[in-house]
């Protein structure tokens, strides 16, 4: 997980709410916000034993606490958001969440959305969505939380950052990776042990607590990735493929040589809108576009060429080589459970974001999954 404040449970150290922390804005100050917290949950908490009770107060002050100082560092011109009633019953839900269950990773996904919300508007379909993630987080498991992450990652998500095979593999292995690390087991074992261990009982369950729906639209991300990036998953072509009246242009861009056989071609698009935006193209390219189009589709991997682009090649850790298999685990663990068949819901997108966001830097920011109208 990326360095920054982590929860870390019942038995560990716990942090001191208000006290050290002096930032200031136009509205509460950070000290005035953990105060408040602290206050609105010792008056609605429910009242458990002496002992349970320490225990629960001294969590909730952690939560707050670790939200404070993610929100001075990251946005310090929000933290007067707790000044509106349903920042202040979403602050107090995840305390009360945090304090029944002490679990870390709860605990950093609570954070995570908290942060989100206070820089969201109230009554907008977003915080909305970011306040009922609160609740429904505590109803998930560690293994929940990966599978939504994952959900969100394939099928919502578009990377048109990578614009090559190599960059693409490179980059989905490294977001894998981070998701699902290497442990002693798979070094030693030379066996990648299942990254979500889930049955067909979790995805129901995920259903009950609505954050998702099982038989919804198909989606399978070997059909996907070919309709959405045929620049990256095609084969190269000759110049026997291409119509006459482009041959003398492909020394010029859009075309590329492939690296190591000059005599086979591809095109320096990812996708037809790269083909659309082409800058300053020669006449007779931007005259003859449409057999570009036709280029960039007719020559798209099957199938099973899609799998195996994502048999990711051999990577090394001290000084050992592995083949790291987690995306074949998934496509197995989407086939066989059908979570090719798994829609999320507002709130499942917006939980696994805030979990993958946790991961892995440079995620898409959440209007892009849920959108306002203008």
């Amino acid at each position: 997980m990326k360095d920054q404040d982590q929860l870390a449970g019942a038995n560990s150290q716990q942090y001191q709410a208000g006290g050290s922390i002096e930032v200031h804005n136009h509205g509460m100050t950070a000290a005035e916000v953990a105060d408040l917290a602290m206050t609105i949950f010792r008056q609605n908490f429910i009242r458990f034993g002496e002992e349970a009770m320490q225990i629960a107060v001294s969590r909730a002050e952690e939560l707050v606490d670790s939200y404070l100082r993610r929100m001075q560092s990251e946005a310090p011109a929000h933290i007067s958001s707790a000044a509106d009633p349903s920042m202040q019953r979403a602050i107090y839900t995840a305390q009360a969440e945090y304090a029944s269950r002490g679990d870390s990773d709860l605990g950093s996904l609570l954070v995570e959305v908290l942060v989100e919300r206070s820089q969201e508007k109230a009554n907008t379909m977003r915080a909305i969505a970011l306040a009922e993630a609160i609740g429904a987080s505590s109803k998930l498991t560690s293994i929940h939380y990966k599978l939504l992450a994952v959900v969100v990652m394939l099928r919502y998500t578009t990377f048109f950052q990578w614009r090559d095979q190599a960059a693409f593999r490179k980059g989905l292995q490294k977001h894998l990776l981070a998701l699902f690390p290497i442990n002693d087991t798979y070094l030693h074992r030379r066996r990648y042990p299942s990254p979500l261990p889930l049955t067909q009982m979790d995805l129901q369950h995920m259903e009950y607590v609505g954050v998702g729906r099982t038989g919804g639209t198909d989606f399978d991300v070997l059909e996907r990735y070919p309709k959405i990036y045929p620049g990256i998953f095609s084969h190269d072509f000759t110049l026997d493929e291409l119509d006459p009246i482009l041959h003398s242009e492909i020394d010029r861009p859009p075309f590329i040589r492939t690296e190591g056989d000059p005599e086979k071609l591809r095109l320096a698009a990812v996708t037809h809108s790269d083909l659309d935006n082409l800058k300053r193209p020669q006449r007779r390219i931007r005259e003859n576009i449409h057999l570009l189009h036709d280029l960039l589709d007719q020559n798209k991997f099957q199938r099973n060429e899609v799998y195996s682009f994502f048999q990711m090649r051999p990577l090394y850790k001290d000084q050992q080589m592995f083949n790291y298999r987690a995306f074949e685990y998934l496509i197995e663990i989407f086939q066989k459970l059908g979570v090719n068949q798994f829609e999320l819901s507002s709130v499942g997108i917006v939980v696994g974001r805030a979990v993958w966001k946790q991961y892995c830097d440079n995620i898409p920011p959440l209007q892009w999954y849920i959108p306002e109208p203008d």
